[in-house]
């Protein structure tokens, strides 16, 4: 008699439970690491969205800034009145940006870029407020350390991985929110300190009106990539395209 045979029924039953159970153990193991992992991830881009939008706001204050500084040294002194007001927004913005990596425990790394990108400001803000730069200066200045930090975003976006989202909907819409958008208001943003400074000056020189149609053919180019980014959105998940219906109304009409 085999030894099966000489089993009870209840041995037998406890034998098929095992087997049942070891076969059940590797897929449910390999179901539950990879949700575990899913649900890690969307912990870390929740994370991610506070230092990323605090940057962005760094962003906006700083391209106001440099289109007021280019009017103040243009010779605008209601521009320069103006200044100071933007000047303290934009470090408290600052300041924001330092309390968001430290909650969101940013990597050394990236402690240490923003700790060069608030020094490089710190000095273009003496500068300028000194009026110890030329316009044109100014604005170059403004407009290099507005680059470092859409790059530095960029950084925030990989380190919380909300560059690497794997659904379509989500993806296209960090794309056309925290990357191309605010790409496109820089633009809109160097077209607006370039042109303060004309209107400051009152002339328009040929040179001048080649680059502000240089820039306004960006504009455009920029606009339609973070519009078909939204069309992704609104076609890939039709919640998200009822909450943004509006909006993108509106920011179409801004625009």
């Amino acid at each position: 008699m085999s030894v099966l045979h000489r089993l009870s029924l209840s041995h037998k039953f406890l034998i098929l439970g095992a087997l049942a159970l070891a076969m059940v153990a590797v897929p449910t193991s390999v179901y539950v690491t990879r949700a575990l992992g899913e649900i890690s991830v969307a912990r870390l881009e929740a994370d991610g969205t506070q230092p990323a939008i605090a940057v962005q706001k760094v962003v906006q204050l700083m391209q106001q800034h440099r289109g007021i500084s280019a009017g103040m040294l243009a010779g605008s002194e209601e521009l320069a009145a103006r200044r100071p007001a933007v000047r303290d927004a934009l470090g408290q913005a600052i300041g924001a940006v330092d309390v968001s990596l430290t909650a969101k425990a940013a990597s050394p790394a990236l402690v240490s870029s923003w700790a060069e990108h608030r020094q490089a400001w710190t000095a273009l803000e003496q500068a300028g407020g000194g009026r110890q730069l030329q316009q044109g200066d100014s604005l170059k200045q403004h407009t290099q350390l507005i680059a470092s930090l859409m790059v530095f975003n960029e950084r925030v976006l990989d380190e919380y991985k909300l560059s690497q989202d794997p659904a379509l909907a989500t993806s296209a819409l960090i794309q056309a929110s925290l990357v191309k958008a605010p790409w496109l208001a820089e633009k809109m943003g160097v077209l607006r300190a370039q042109g303060t400074g004309f209107l400051a000056k009152g002339e328009l020189p040929p040179e001048g009106r080649a680059t502000l149609v240089a820039l306004q053919s960006r504009v455009n180019e920029l606009y339609g990539d973070m519009m078909r980014d939204l069309g992704k959105t609104a076609q890939g998940d039709a919640a998200l395209k009822t909450q943004l219906a509006s909006g993108t109304d509106a920011l179409k009409t801004q625009i």
